[in-house]
């Protein structure tokens, strides 16, 4: 990617190549021609650059004022806080411009009791995303913001490529600043290890979830089969109007969807298979009565009582589940014993365990300090996986031009911004209801590119 200015002076070249106005009257006076054809130049040129999502010079550094101003107030925010830090990170592709970004947030219970979470970094990565290069890039984070000695711990996914890591951030930093020196650092996402788990106990009945899942992606695959397939549907009254769909491998939750729908239909693929030559793999009743015992299993993840089935296969899958849970809970079950010992509620779902706390902080002062520094830990990267929806709509076809330094002022101000608007508004609704605005994505992208726009400049214009 070149530079700003160059970029400038070439679109500025070309516009005076193509331009070719027509003589009027004004032709005979040398100073209104070039006093039109520079009108004309950078008139064309705005239109370009609105066309294109490219942001002016002017623009650009008007972001990275409002960028640095709340930056200092972040910064001073996290510095003053009196309990400790945990951070989450994660890694993301651009789709547009083929370049990894780490984002590093922050999470903290604030003075009065309040969970925040501040996004540090959206820090470029360049390739190849070795272990030290991964582990510099967080690490280049934490001493920025002066986090190392107030952490926690750190959240990650369940990518073996992050044990090397935390490993490497662990030594250089100093352990002893760490709870029980560092032995509580490594956090790992709860969400991706229960999609490991499941994902590992499905591969005991990956069989019968084949033929399912060809069935679907069968009468899925052109409009006709479709058409046929809810024809065949209506004349055996299937009590649905939900339409099959066709799952992500990689994610149990969706499998688990495809199936639940397709024991909906579950006669109608057996009367479809005399209608249709080429559908040849009809799931047998042997498939639907394991498919069935799954999906009502998982419906309520209870692992340790599914050995009483009497499908071998379930019974399998269960002893494949239970051994990949344990290796993750016989790490964390200290962590979480800590934090349910500091729950006092007791089957209450409306009960506000940091308003308690807040008010018990002189009975309990011991465990009120505790408390502040364990209720903040993070179990999932959702927070990582929140920003990249984000980003997205950031780095979009409409800006794939970016500069990496304007890319992580947008994504941090904005981050910033938003959080003093929802730390200080009375009305949580008309926060929640511009914020669903603001995250709307629509289909058509002229619409799209004005829309995001205007949200952009909501914030920093």
């Amino acid at each position: 990617m070149g530079d700003d200015n160059e970029e400038t002076q070439v679109s500025e070249i070309q516009i005076e190549e193509d331009n070719n106005p027509t003589p009027n009257e004004n032709d005979s006076n040398p100073a209104v021609i070039e006093n039109n054809d520079t009108e004309a130049t950078i008139s064309t040129q705005a239109a370009m650059n609105k066309r294109k999502g490219v942001f002016s010079k002017h623009n650009q550094e008007g972001h990275i004022k409002v960028f640095d101003v709340e930056r200092e107030k972040t910064m001073k925010l996290l510095d003053t806080n009196r309990s400790r830090i945990a951070i989450t990170t994660d890694m993301w592709t651009s789709n547009n411009q083929k370049r990894g970004f780490m984002t590093i947030t922050s999470h903290f219970i604030d003075d009065a009791w309040n969970l925040q979470s501040r996004l540090i970094r959206f820090i470029y990565v360049p390739c190849p995303h070795t272990v030290e290069v991964l582990a510099d890039a967080l690490l280049e984070g934490m001493f920025e913001w002066n986090l190392d000695r107030k952490l926690s711990t750190l959240t990650v996914d369940n990518c073996s490529t992050n044990d090397s890591m935390i490993a490497i951030v662990v030594d250089k930093i100093c352990s002893s600043s760490l709870m029980l020196d560092g032995r509580l650092f490594h956090m790992r996402c709860c969400a991706h290890i229960l999609n490991l788990v499941v994902r590992d106990g499905l591969e005991v009945i990956k069989k019968s979830i084949e033929k399912i899942r060809y069935s679907v992606a069968f009468w899925l695959g052109t409009q006709k089969r479709e058409e046929k397939f809810l024809e065949v549907a209506r004349q055996l009254r299937v009590p649905t109007s939900k339409m099959l769909e066709l799952d992500c491998k990689t994610r149990w939750n969706s499998t688990y969807s495809m199936l639940k729908t397709a024991m909906i239909y579950k006669d109608v693929f057996p009367r479809l298979e005399h209608r249709e030559p080429l559908y040849k793999e009809v799931p047998s009743e042997s498939n639907w009565a394991k498919t069935k015992e799954l999906v009502d299993k998982l419906a309520i993840l209870a692992i340790y009582d599914w050995l009483s089935s009497e499908q071998e296969e379930v019974q399998a899958m269960t002893l494949h589940m239970q051994t990949k849970f344990e290796k993750y809970w016989d790490t964390i079950h200290g962590l979480m014993g800590v934090a349910s010992i500091l729950d006092p509620r007791n089957d209450d779902d409306d009960f506000d365990i940091l308003c308690w706390w807040k008010s018990n902080g002189i009975k309990y002062p011991t465990l009120h300090d505790i408390a502040r520094d364990i209720l903040v830990i993070l179990v999932s990267t959702v927070a990582s996986e929140s920003c990249f929806s984000t980003s997205g709509r950031v780095v979009s076809p409409h800006r794939s031009w970016l500069h990496l330094k304007i890319v992580e002022a947008l994504m941090c101000a904005r981050d910033w911004l938003w959080s003093e608007i929802r730390g200080s508004s009375p009305n949580e609704n008309e926060v929640r209801r511009v914020t669903v605005q603001d995250e709307e994505v629509d289909n058509n992208e002229e619409e799209e590119s004005t829309i995001e726009a205007e949200n952009i400049s909501l914030f920093f214009d």
